[in-house]
């Protein structure tokens, strides 16, 4: 026996197999030429041959394989090289000898593949074996075949060719393709993808070029494109209509790779209706922001009155002033929905342009949806009233914060916060409010801490961090909190005890200010005055006032303290008697002191702060 490894230069038992001009070959090839000398599993690492002394063969009758068949070969690509007979094996050969038998059953390659000019067939010659290529419809076990080199060595007449195996066909498993969606419908403008399935007996078939193409109405872009499967057997393509209409979808596998579907090779359609042309709307079509703020424009589109979520909006900021940034895009969210922000640093007057990208170049067609919306900045200044002020602890505080332009003018729609800084207690520290057609917005606060002083800023939040930065507009003003009282030194005078130039009664007012310079105001008024105007001489009513008694006196008096530290003020009250025409009537004052919160020197019942209030009587003696 001759071992399995042995080189193709190790003569082998067995009869000698030479040509005209070499002999390079070795009677292992006769040993393939019958089944009688086929090495078999069981007989694993050994081959069985003919007995010494047996008398040779006639000459073959086939051609002698060339000299560069024989030859040693250099490594080919792709091909299998032996470097114990230094010969490739490639492609169909190579595939049989791998999945039927290989090095136990054939061998190792003695030649390089040529084409036989006897048998007029690709041919390679191996140890046990002679392969032939028969390429065919037939399933691709037989595009293989072993020779009959037994009977071409032996030369024997007569002796019927074996008949080339008749095989029953195996059925290739063929590749089918699926599409999916089978059939869908969307919104003009919006983007749609199928999805190619490729299977052999069930299983996905990775690296298989699909085409596809697309027909029917509208402007599908783009209307063809091509994929390879993945591993899970997969190839996409999407493409849009800008158009409502109707597409067909084709599929197919390119198994010539030609780009064009041949009868043979799989395919499947699907259908796409694209339906209702979009329309976009911008909210605020006109806006007023502070320079510096960031400003939000929200594009609205739809369908029939419907939302459409998935459309690219692109948006475009004209150049006035110093916008950032000028330009972007986004993607309509469920509520069809998309948004733009941006800023400038430059009073100016901007346009917001913002189109539906039906087509993706991000370039605005005439046939694409737009809406324009108009943004003004403008430098704005905040300022607070009062300036500054007194409260009465306990007692709410109203400050007003004003929003005007660089012309003077109110500005609407301004939100102002409010921060409140400081000692005390102050039941609010912070708010905010929107500027109403004046520009105007409130914010009220109280602290019950007498001498304790709060600081008050409202400003325009520009950045949006909940604080005041420099550059962003803003004023500041302080709030001083005290207690004050009023005391009347009597609240009762007998008629027969008033005097015309005498003071008859004292109304003090003690403040409790911490020091700090304030004012206060004490009012005396008829409880029920003659029609509302001057006393007429004779009425019968008494008249009161904090100078030398006035017959005929006006119904409501005022005095200013002037500015005070804190101590005891006291106020002379001067009463006028009456005649006897109204007489068992008494007549009644009230008394009152207020505090100037807004501290303008001037009394503002609205404004300021009451500090308390008593009745003063006149009895009637009679």
């Amino acid at each position: 026996m001759r071992e399995r490894s042995a080189q193709v230069s190790r003569p082998a038992k067995g009869w000698s197999l030479r040509f005209a001009t070499a002999s390079l070959l070795v009677s292992a090839l006769l040993l393939a030429s019958t089944a009688l000398f086929v090495a078999r599993p069981g007989l694993a690492g050994a081959v069985l041959g003919p007995q010494q002394g047996q008398a040779d063969p006639p000459a073959p009758q086939f051609a002698q394989p060339p000299a560069w068949a024989l030859a040693p070969a250099q490594p080919r690509p792709g091909c299998r090289y032996f470097p114990e007979t230094q010969h490739n094996l490639c492609f169909g050969f190579r595939a049989y000898w791998e999945t039927y038998g290989g090095l136990l059953e054939f061998g190792f390659p003695l030649t390089e593949e040529y084409v036989d000019p006897v048998l007029g067939l690709t041919v390679q010659w191996f140890e046990r074996a002679r392969f032939e290529w028969h390429p065919g419809v037939i399933p691709e076990r037989f595009d293989v075949l072993e020779g009959r080199v037994g009977a071409e060595l032996l030369g024997i007449e007569g002796l019927p060719p074996a008949p080339t195996p008749t095989p029953t066909p195996t059925p290739t498993p063929t590749l089918t393709i699926d599409l999916t969606p089978a059939s869908d419908t969307n919104a003009v403008g919006t983007s749609h993808t199928v999805t190619a399935v490729v299977e052999r007996d069930g299983e996905p078939v990775s690296g298989e070029r699909v085409r596809f193409r697309v027909t029917g109405g509208g402007s599908p872009s783009p209307s063809s494109g091509s994929d390879v499967t993945d591993s899970d057997g997969e190839a996409t393509f999407t493409f849009t209509n800008n158009l409502a209409a109707t597409n067909t979808i084709e599929a197919w596998v390119d198994l010539d790779n030609d780009g064009t579907r041949d009868a043979d090779e799989p395919m499947d359609t699907a259908t796409k209706t694209w339906t209702g042309e979009l329309t976009i709307e911008l909210s605020q079509p006109r806006d007023t922001n502070p320079v510096g703020m960031q400003h939000t424009v929200t594009a609205l589109v739809e369908r029939n009155g419907t939302p459409v979520s998935g459309v690219r909006v692109r948006f475009q900021v004209s150049t006035e002033g110093d916008p950032s940034p000028t330009t972007g895009s986004d993607v309509t969210d469920t509520d069809g929905e998309a948004t733009f922000t941006f800023s400038n640093d430059e009073p100016a007057t901007n346009t917001v342009t913002a189109w539906i990208d039906l087509d993706g170049n991000t370039t605005r067609n005439s046939n694409e949806p737009r809406a324009t919306a108009t943004k003004e900045w403008v430098a704005l200044n905040v300022t607070i009233e009062p300036s500054n002020a007194f409260n009465l602890i306990n007692t709410t505080h109203r400050v007003v914060a004003v929003v005007t332009d660089a012309n003077d003018n109110p500005v609407s729609g301004q939100v102002v916060r409010f921060r409140v800084t400081g000692g005390g207690t102050p039941n609010r520290t912070s708010g905010s409010d929107t500027t109403d057609s004046n520009g105007r917005t409130e914010f009220e606060f109280q602290n019950g801490t007498v001498g304790t002083v709060n600081t008050v800023t409202a400003w325009i939040d520009l950045d949006g961090d909940n604080s005041p930065d420099t550059g962003e507009p803003q004023d500041s003003q302080t709030k001083r909190w005290l207690s004050a009282s009023l005391q009347l030194n009597q609240t009762t005078i007998g008629e027969g005890s008033i005097g015309d130039t005498t003071e008859d009664a004292t109304a003090t007012v003690t403040v409790q200010s911490g020091g700090a310079q304030v004012r206060v105001f004490v009012q005396i008024q008829d409880t029920e005055p003659a029609n509302g105007q001057d006393n007429p001489t004779g009425n019968g009513q008494a008249d009161a006032s904090f100078s030398a008694c006035q017959q005929n006196g006006p119904d409501t008096d005022d005095q200013d303290s002037g500015q005070t530290t804190g101590a005891a003020v006291n106020f002379p009250i001067y009463v006028c008697g009456h005649n006897d025409s109204d007489a068992g009537q008494d007549d009644t004052f009230t008394v009152r002191a207020y505090l100037d919160s807004d501290n303008d020197g001037a009394l503002n019942t609205s404004a300021d702060d009451l500090i308390g209030s008593q009745q003063l009587t006149i009895t009637d003696n009679q």
